[in-house]
C-alpha cells in the first residue's frame, strides 16, 4: 500500500535536482523513495552515501562521475541482498551458487572505470536486471534505472 508524502524544499533546489535526476531518467518521486529506503539497512542515515553523489552532481554535472556514483549505489544493494541471501540459505550447495554469483558482481564492481559512460550503462542495465529478479524472487517491486543515451 502506497502512501502520499507531501514535501517541501527551495524551488531552486527542486529545479536543480530534477535537472540532475532526469539525466539518469528519475523522477523526484522515485529519488525520494529510494532515499526513504536508504535508512533501513543501515538503521540510521547513510550520510557518507549521499554527500559523494551530491558533490559529483555539483562539481562537475550529471556526468559519467554522477552515473558511476549511482552504479555503486546499485551494486551494493545487489551485492549485500546477495551477502544476506547467502546467510539465510539453509542449503549448502545453495549458499555456493550464491557466493559464486555475489564474487562474480563484486569483481565487476571494484574492476570498472568510473569515467567511461559506455562501460557505466551496459553495467547499470546489468546489475538494473539483477536488482529486478531479486526483487521479484522477494516478491517486490522495483525501480529500474534506464542508461543515459549518448555517455
Amino acid at each position: 500500500m502506497k502512501t502520499k508524502v507531501a514535501v517541501s524544499m527551495d524551488k531552486d533546489l527542486q529545479a536543480r535536482a530534477e535537472k540532475i535526476l532526469d539525466e539518469p531518467g528519475l523522477s523526484m518521486s522515485t529519488a525520494l523513495s529510494m532515499l526513504a529506503q536508504r535508512p533501513v539497512p543501515h538503521q540510521g542515515l547513510p550520510v557518507e552515501r549521499v554527500h559523494p553523489i551530491h558533490d559529483v552532481a555539483v562539481a562537475g554535472g550529471a556526468g559519467p562521475e554522477l552515473q558511476a556514483e549511482i552504479l555503486l549505489e546499485l551494486m551494493s544493494t545487489v551485492t549485500a541482498r546477495l551477502a544476506r541471501m547467502q546467510e539465510d540459505a539453509s542449503d549448502p550447495a545453495e549458499r555456493a551458487r550464491i557466493a559464486k554469483v555475489r564474487e562474480a558482481l563484486l569483481e565487476k564492481r571494484f574492476g570498472f572505470d568510473p569515467h567511461d559512460g559506455a562501460q557505466i550503462n551496459a553495467l547499470m542495465q546489468e546489475f538494473s536486471a539483477h536488482a529486478s529478479a531479486l526483487a521479484e524472487e522477494q516478491g517486490q517491486r522495483t525501480v529500474s534505472i534506464r542508461p543515459v543515451a549518448g555517455r
